[in-house]
């Protein structure tokens, strides 16, 4: 109930208290949430209906649902390993072919200027096509646009967000992002990979696929909102376990950003299924990149490499300190500038062919000047140890032989080895360098982050804030030489704060990047830095995610109160008088009220007035769009003198019609009755109904 109300933390409708009311407040409700969406059920009730179903089941019914859990738990994760192994497999045949063809054209010219515009049109036009596809996939279905991941925290929240959850999505999305990091966009697979774990977990647990049309039968008992949400935590943890390698932080995030209901045994089923998702994803990626199968190497979709070479001491901590307000402003800024961009999309970009066209425009854009920037500002260096002949011969861009630009390590490849050679590179790089490509790339993944593509914002944040904290430990270097800073190790934390600042993470993102890494003696800056960022970032603006929620009018509540809402009553902005059911109702009066309302919880009432509980849109549609729902009817009462009949039915498995001008009383705190396999409903019918 309280999922659905309208305010959040920040919201566009005024809420000032004059006399115990809100100001202005039935103008701004259809500004202020979305009606196509619906609270879930998580609370077991325990009502009648509940105690009696209870009563039949044996222990061992209970044993057998707690290892299907399990077994449940384990395909989840197997199947997310695989939907990662095909991103990031096909993901990166398809950019090793758009590197090879653009790199054949440039080192096979007879002039100066072919060796620039043919690889140049080459290039942005193989960029500007896989965007363009990649959009096409968003257009089909709208939902699989960005990462993915406010939509997840909604759910798991408990706010039902229409076709969130269906295998279309997935489809659309773990595609999708394969055209999108191919293209050169200014985006990473770690988000969707996140939403397409989630997708996964509702999928397998429910046996069935409503998009084809196919139920295959299983699972029938863990058809509930309760169940299916453990579920899609196991499914969103595992994601995370897939995307970084980190089976920990996978569950951890799903804690701290996803799920505001937990449990122990929910916990180790995560664990267990990120572990297994993490594993199969180990061995699969391992076999088939050179290694030999059983040779663990590869645990996630992206790597970091390890920090055992690169130490720091106690004295490097205030300027780690420093990096994390530096990196919570940026964050803010940047969290403001998208916002303000996606106010003017929600405004102006309507129509799904609009969104095509921004995507394409914008990875024209990205792909122009991650060509450009390295032939324009070019920065030629000879390398203190040679690089593999592949890196060499991409990297030379337009230098002499045997030397490599600088500009074009860090913009003309992708972007998780550009996190890399940041991390790990031996060589300072130029200030000015560090600087371009920070501006630049910043700007690309402002504008790139909410366009009609599925995009994940972790690699951009990291690969920006690595930029930041290089430069910052070079200049750190540089004005106190005796301290020895390590560029690479406060690029790590530059990343980290960078990260913090936008997504407003501590917690998991600590675990994730610790197991990234493979190393715990970063784990105290991480920690202190994503503190830091995340406090000077909050003083200013909210967490990406966050902003997203509000501005698509999502109705999920925060976890604290805004200051003005500390004192209301719910009597004071509900509508009056409210609409309510009785515990018995015609079905026309059902129908008018639907027809008549757009919210989508109902309260019932007995008919003296005494509340009941609620019962919800969703449950009553399925009630009346159902043919066949009594079954095994029989008469317990007898005939009135109205002319009713009251009677009882048993509702197993498939529902029935519901007969004309009938009145059902049933449980009205919760649909107990799809959420068990087999309830009891009363109803009562004229006697001139059969």
């Amino acid at each position: 109930m309280f999922s659905r109300l309208p305010f959040g933390k920040r919201n566009d409708v005024s809420i000032p208290l004059m006399s115990g009311k809100f100001k202005a407040f039935k103008e701004g409700w259809k500004n202020a949430i979305g009606h196509k969406f619906e609270g879930l059920d998580y609370e077991v009730i325990q009502n009648d209906l509940y105690q009696r179903d209870m009563i039949i089941k044996t222990p061992w019914t209970f044993k057998r649902r707690e290892i299907m859990r399990w077994i449940v738990s384990m395909l989840i994760g197997i199947c997310t390993a695989l939907v990662g192994f095909f991103i990031v497999s096909v993901g990166n045949l398809i950019t090793d072919a758009k590197f090879t063809l653009t790199l054949s054209q440039m080192h096979h010219c007879d002039s100066t200027a072919i060796c620039f515009w043919v690889p140049f049109l080459v290039w942005v036009s193989l960029s500007t096509g896989l965007v363009f596809l990649a959009s096409l996939f968003v257009a089909f279905e709208p939902v699989a646009a960005g990462s993915g991941i406010p939509e997840i925290k909604c759910y798991l929240n408990g706010i039902k967000i229409p076709r969130v959850t269906r295998m279309v999505t997935l489809i659309a999305k773990a595609t999708g992002v394969l055209f999108s990091v191919a293209g050169g966009l200014a985006v990473g697979k770690e988000g969707p990979m996140i939403h397409s774990g989630a997708i996964i977990g509702a999928g397998v647990s429910q046996g069935n696929f409503v998009a084809f049309g196919k139920d295959l039968g299983l699972f029938r008992y863990f058809r509930n909102d309760r169940e299916k949400r453990d579920f899609v935590s196991s499914g969103a943890a595992a994601g995370v376990a897939a995307a970084f390698g980190a089976p920990i932080g996978g569950v951890l995030f799903s804690i701290e950003e996803g799920a505001s209901f937990w449990n122990q045994n929910l916990t180790w089923r995560s664990m267990f299924c990120s572990m297994v998702c993490s594993f199969i994803l180990n061995v699969l990626l391992s076999g088939t990149s050179g290694h030999s199968w059983g040779l663990l190497s590869q645990p996630g979709l992206l790597s970091f490499g390890e920090f055992k070479d690169v130490p720091y001491d106690a004295r490097q901590l205030p300027f780690m300190c420093l990096l994390g307000i530096v990196g919570g402003l940026c964050g803010a800024v940047f969290n403001w500038s998208n916002i303000q961009l996606t106010k003017l999309r929600l405004l102006y970009r309507h129509k799904r062919w609009a969104r095509a066209l921004e995507a394409t425009f914008v990875g024209l854009l990205t792909a122009t000047l991650t060509f450009s920037v390295p032939y324009v500002l070019p920065h030629c260096r000879t390398p203190a140890t040679p690089l593999p002949p592949d890196q060499m011969l991409r990297y030379q861009f337009y230098c002499a032989e045997g030397q490599l630009n600088g500009h074009a390590e860090l913009f003309f490849s992708p972007w998780e080895d550009s996190i890399k050679a940041l991390f790990h590179g031996t060589e300072d790089y130029s200030f000015r360098s560090l600087g371009v490509f920070f501006g630049i790339y910043s700007f690309l993944a402002m504008i790139t982050y909410g366009i009609g593509v599925p995009s994940g914002l972790f690699v951009p944040s990291l690969l920006a804030g690595s930029a930041m904290g290089r430069l910052l430990g070079q200049l750190f270097n540089l004005i106190f030489p005796n301290l020895n800073l390590n560029p690479g190790g406060f690029a790590l934390i530059g990343a980290a704060a960078f990260l913090g600042g936008v997504v407003r993470m501590t917690i998991s993102l600590t675990v994730i990047l610790i197991e990234s890494t493979n190393d715990i003696s970063y784990g105290m800056p991480i920690m202190l830095t994503l503190m830091i960022s995340k406090w000077v970032g909050d003083y200013f603006t909210e967490g990406i995610y966050d902003y997203h929620i509000e501005l698509n009018k999502i109705p999920l509540l925060g976890w604290d109160a805004p200051f003005n809402m500390r004192s209301v009553k719910t009597s004071e902005f509900m509508s009056h008088p409210p609409v309510t059911f009785q515990e018995v109702e015609r079905v026309e009066n059902i129908i008018n009220v639907l027809k008549s309302t757009t919210h989508n919880g109902f309260p019932v009432t007995k008919s003296d007035g005494k509340f009941m509980g609620i019962i919800l849109r969703h449950q009553l549609t399925i009630l009346l769009k159902k043919k066949n729902i009594f079954r095994n009817t029989r008469a317990i009462l007898d005939r009135r003198p109205n002319g009713w009949i009251h009677f009882e039915t048993r509702l197993c498995g498939s529902l029935s019609q519901i007969p004309r001008g009938a009145r059902c009383q049933r449980d009205a705190r919760r649909d107990a009755i799809f959420h068990q396999p087999c309830s009891i409903l009363q109803c009562t019918t004229s006697n001139s109904i059969t």
